[in-house]
């Protein structure tokens, strides 16, 4: 790769010769760049895509992403997986070839030893192109740093330079290529392709490939779906280190179900028996909550006095950086977290039950019509987030403080989580607020516990590979 090939176009000549029956390429973040210039070529050799349209559970998970292919043809297609601008995965279809068959050989009852299976076989020849980036996320040379303790050098390649088919690499471009290849290398063997290998007190817990996965998010689920399983069937940690009745109740009656026959005892069915999929009228509601934070100018939270923690007068600063350490760990580890089947409730039950004290073990997800005046109290931060498809006069990345507009107290259509909600009655002065499609849950406190108490101690007494798979996982 570094000396052979000094354009794209010499490249897929290469790739498309390689002897290989199924060849991978590894590139890092070749979803966002490397793969749409050498798709383009491929395209105008005549291979034909053929998209497949995509949900988060093809992405997250690698088996549910593998994409049929056809076999005994000389049609030269292209399948992808593709979202958000970026290649998860791209796999393509070349020219049929002949290849020797995989030979079984057995002994018979005399001793004599024979060969079964047809010798020779046509088969469709594949080269997959994967992001390692997915994987292993960061620049190349920063987890070359984290877990293999190189130090890249990163420089000596002109982006803006023609290549043309022939050109001849300088030095400097020969060493820049030549230590990306070096490192991919090392991170595919040691990272990739080795087991990743978890075992608690003589238990075997977790023990897959990376490259078993596209993505680092779909790695880490898979992690704790193992971790949930030794918690509940191969131990009976749940019992002492979770906080909900119900809960504790679930798991007993899903290994009665085992019992029985009823359910297939998995790390699958366990999981979807705590964790199940809703359905679409209540996922909508659910994820219409989600947002990742609220980011604003010092004009716009005018109202909260600039004062700093270390003295009590007035001071120019408009604000504070603070990094919380290990913030998603600690959540998990720490906080009431939903489960199981959640139910809508009206506005009568919301208000007499759920709505007018924070319960820890409650969470509910919904929509709130908010009529009259809304102001922020004074010293109070802003925490609302409108989406624009319900309140069109104001947008969705705005800091909300009013719903005032020209003279006028627009009625606004919020949606909250539990801890929005009594937030929103702590930070605002309004009129009226009235729910209209509420979603509650009940919450446990440790599902998480094993999971991450096992890998935070590695993150916080080990250094490179060990420490950096650690917060890969975590995070």
């Amino acid at each position: 790769i570094c000396y052979h090939n000094s354009c794209v176009e010499d490249l897929v000549d290469n790739l498309e010769k390689l002897p290989t029956v199924k060849s991978v390429i590894y590139a890092h973040n070749g979803g966002k760049f490397d793969y749409k210039c050498i798709l383009g070529e491929f395209l105008k050799r005549g291979y034909t895509i053929k998209e497949k349209e995509l949900e988060e559970s093809y992405i997250q998970e690698y088996k549910k992403a593998k994409v049929s292919f056809l076999k005994n043809t000389d049609e030269k297609i292209i399948n992808v997986l593709y979202k958000d601008n970026k290649f998860y995965k791209i796999e393509i279809n070349m020219d049929s070839i002949v290849t020797e068959r995989y030979k079984r050989k057995y002994t018979d009852k005399q001793g004599v030893v024979h060969e079964k299976g047809d010798p020779k076989k046509t088969v469709a020849k594949k080269l997959i192109l994967l992001d390692s980036c997915l994987m292993l996320a960061g620049s190349l040379k920063s987890v070359s740093k984290g877990f293999l303790g190189l130090n890249l050098s990163k420089d000596g390649l002109d982006y803006s330079v023609f290549r043309d088919k022939g050109y001849k690499l300088t030095e400097e471009e020969k060493k820049y290529c030549y230590e990306d290849v070096f490192a991919l290398k090392h991170l595919i063997n040691e990272e990739l392709i080795k087991p990743f290998n978890v075992e608690i007190d003589g238990i075997e817990v977790f023990n897959r490939c990376k490259a078993d996965y596209l993505t680092s998010a779909g790695f880490s689920l898979d992690v704790f779906k193992h971790f949930l399983f030794f918690d509940c069937i191969l131990t009976d940690n749940y019992k002492k280190n979770w906080s909900s009745k119900k809960a504790i109740k679930m798991v007993d009656e899903y290994k009665e179900k085992c019992e029985q026959e009823i359910i297939k005892s998995s790390r699958k069915t366990l999981f979807n028996y705590i964790f199940p999929q809703m359905n679409l009228d209540k996922d909508t509601v659910v994820r219409d909550t989600y947002f990742g934070g609220l980011c604003g100018t010092g004009e716009k939270i005018h109202n909260v006095n600039k004062k700093t923690k270390y003295n009590n007068k007035p001071s120019n600063i408009n604000g504070c950086v603070l990094d919380e350490n290990s913030m998603y760990p600690d959540k998990m580890r720490n906080n009431y977290l939903p489960f199981g089947y959640g139910s809508f409730v009206d506005d009568v039950d919301f208000i007499n039950n759920y709505g007018q004290k924070y319960d820890e073990n409650i969470s509910f997800f919904g929509r709130f019509l908010i009529k009259g005046q809304i102001r922020l109290k004074k010293n109070k931060f802003p925490t609302i987030r409108l989406l624009n498809r319900y309140n069109r006069f104001f947008h969705t990345k705005d800091i909300f403080t009013s719903n005032e507009i020209e003279n006028t107290d627009l009625d606004i259509l919020a949606t909250f989580n539990s801890i929005d909600y009594f937030d929103f009655l702590d930070g605002y002065k309004y009129d009226r607020i009235y729910p209209k499609e509420i979603v509650v849950f009940n919450n446990n406190k440790g599902f998480f516990d094993s999971f991450i108490d096992y890998f935070y101690d590695i993150k916080c007494h080990n250094k490179g590979s060990k420490k950096a798979n650690a917060k890969l996982i975590l995070n």
